[in-house]
C-alpha cells in the first residue's frame, strides 16, 4: 500500500517482457467505474525534473509532481498528461 498515491500496488513480471503494474483503490476509482483496464505507460528516466520540463516543453502537463514511491523504494515518480495520455515517470 502507497499512502502517498492512495493506492494498492503489485509488479508482476515475465521474462523477457515488460512490467506490468497492477493498480487499485481510490486512485484508480473512476477508472475502473468506466471500464478502462489500461491507462498508462510507465517509462523509467535518468533526471526526473529535467524529463517533465522536456514533456512540459511540448504541451504536457503534470498532474502529479515526483513524490517517493513505496513500490520502487522511495524513487520518485511522477505523471505528466499528454496527447497519447498518461504517463508516469520513474526515477532511475
Amino acid at each position: 500500500h502507497d499512502p502517498r498515491q492512495r493506492a494498492d500496488l503489485c509488479i508482476l513480471s515475465v521474462d523477457g517482457g515488460p512490467a506490468i503494474e497492477l493498480v487499485s483503490g481510490e486512485m484508480v476509482a473512476g477508472v475502473v467505474r468506466r471500464g478502462q483496464t489500461y491507462y498508462h505507460l510507465c517509462y523509467e528516466v535518468v533526471e526526473i525534473a529535467s524529463a517533465i520540463v522536456d514533456l512540459e516543453a511540448t504541451g504536457c502537463r503534470t498532474v502529479s509532481p515526483p513524490t517517493p514511491a513505496v513500490l520502487f523504494d522511495g524513487r520518485h515518480v511522477a505523471f505528466v498528461l499528454g496527447p497519447m495520455g498518461l504517463v508516469e515517470l520513474l526515477e532511475a
